[in-house]
């Protein structure tokens, strides 16, 4: 019925009649950033508990405990307490957490060559920089 009633008004729009509500696709509503878990990321990374933040920023614990399980929004003034005690700005909370890429391509200018006696051979190093003497690849 749901189905007869959109293409019916698909119909009329084809027609020149305006199309019913249910034939006007509606955008897509972004969800909410999610504040907790950002505070809670952060806050793990400092290696606080909820009391040490607690008592850094000025918040209850039971309070920052339901933000960080994302049951309580915080308002704007305990949001830009809790990020200065984070020692984050304010609009961190709000960025999306970005994930680090699986893969990276490296181009020829990025990987570190050696060329061997009488250019016979070439030594690429076959990885990031950053792990050689860890792990290399040749």
């Amino acid at each position: 019925m749901g189905q007869e009633m959109a293409s019916s008004g698909i119909r009329r729009a084809a027609a020149g009649a305006a199309p019913t509500p249910s034939a006007i696709a509606a955008p897509a509503i972004a969800a909410p950033p999610r504040v907790g878990e950002q505070i809670q990321r952060l806050r793990a990374e400092r290696r606080m508990t909820l009391d040490d933040l607690s008592r850094a920023a000025g918040v209850s614990k039971s309070m920052l405990s339901e933000i960080e399980r994302d049951k309580a929004n915080p308002t704007i003034a305990v949001a830009w307490r809790l990020t200065n005690a984070l020692g984050v700005s304010l609009d961190s909370l709000f960025a999306p957490q970005k994930t680090p890429e699986a893969i990276a391509v490296a181009g020829p200018h990025e990987i570190p060559t050696l060329s061997g006696h009488d250019a016979k051979y070439q030594l690429r190093v076959w990885g990031p920089i950053e792990l050689a003497g860890k792990f290399e690849w040749y």
